[in-house]
């Protein structure tokens, strides 16, 4: 959840797992008559959170990152290789047509990463840099809360929420609770039995959405 907030992806599959696409990064896109190679015209408009101004060699090396990442590279597998002919050009070659392939581009898995942050040290992880509507406020500490704030580069509509937080607890039950108290405000990923207490509760709204298996 906190990934679709702080990435953008070429392109959005609703719901996150969806055959539905729309456009993001990405205005518009081409497909051979072979279905090997797709060819995708991107924004000229996006900056990331660090203020660096986004190109296709960014996408670039977002793809070819998942292609080689042991925890990711499973998505991928039938991308062959990929090219940046210019700045606001991106294009894909498949080892073999992939009806998904849009789908699975369209996860979070594909968010689009800054290089120049990536590899300009080793703690990332610590300071994410997208080109989504929001960004790390301070530090991410594991463990502990942190904030997300409205990123004023951001391409799209404007949210009407600046500033989210994000608490850290022990258990869902206790994340149940908290939400009853008006602690939070939503919680996500709820086990079977904590569906039921929040279905059940008439001072709470229960969102479902498909899964990814």
């Amino acid at each position: 959840m906190m990934e679709n907030q702080l990435y953008s992806m070429l392109v959005n599959s609703k719901c996150g797992n969806s055959a539905e696409i729309e456009p993001d990064i990405a205005t518009s896109w081409k497909i051979s008559d072979d279905e090997l190679t797709y060819t995708f015209t991107l924004r000229d408009d996006v900056y990331f959170h660090n203020g660096e101004k986004m190109t296709a060699q960014d996408v670039v090396y977002t793809f070819e990152r998942v292609m080689v990442e042991p925890y990711t590279s499973y998505l991928a597998v039938m991308i062959d290789s990929v090219e940046a002919p210019d700045d606001t050009t991106f294009i894909a070659h498949l080892k073999y047509p992939f009806a998904d392939f849009l789908t699975t581009i369209g996860t979070n898995y594909f968010g689009i990463c800054c290089e120049e942050a990536i590899t300009s040290g080793p703690d990332f992880m610590y300071h994410p840099v997208g080109t989504g509507p929001y960004r790390l406020e301070g530090d991410f500490i594991p463990g502990q809360s942190f904030t997300l704030v409205y990123n004023e580069n951001y391409y799209g509509p404007e949210p009407d929420i600046k500033r989210i937080e994000f608490k850290i607890q022990p258990d869902t039950n206790t994340a149940v609770i908290s939400l009853q108290n008006g602690e939070v405000d939503f919680v996500p990923a709820l086990t079977v039995n904590d569906i039921a207490i929040v279905d059940g509760d008439e001072n709470l709204k229960l969102y479902q959405a498909p899964s990814y298996t």
